[in-house]
């Protein structure tokens, strides 16, 4: 796969999660991240990027559908939460 090329290759690795409260903030989701992260056996950096709904727009451009039009955009609070749970600062 894509992801095993790049974590056998010399580049820096940067992994990029988006923080979607209700979504990607729960439990089962941060615990599965969790697990992942834990049998990278090189150095990372992780980004964690709050959910925002800019694109929304877009979306209504193209006459579709929005699946996250309720969705809230991700606090600090949900950041830290999510720092938290993966034990980083």
């Amino acid at each position: 796969t894509n992801l095993n090329v790049i974590l056998s290759s010399p580049a820096d690795l940067t992994l990029r999660y988006v923080v979607i409260p209700g979504i990607t903030d729960q439990e089962d989701e941060l615990t599965a991240l969790k697990t992942f992260l834990e049998k990278i056996d090189r150095p990372y950096n992780l980004d964690l990027l709050p959910y925002h709904s800019m694109g929304e727009i877009k979306w209504q451009q193209l006459n579709l559908i929005y699946p996250l039009t309720s969705t809230p955009r991700a606090t600090s609070q949900n950041i830290a939460h999510v720092k938290t749970f993966l034990g980083i600062k």
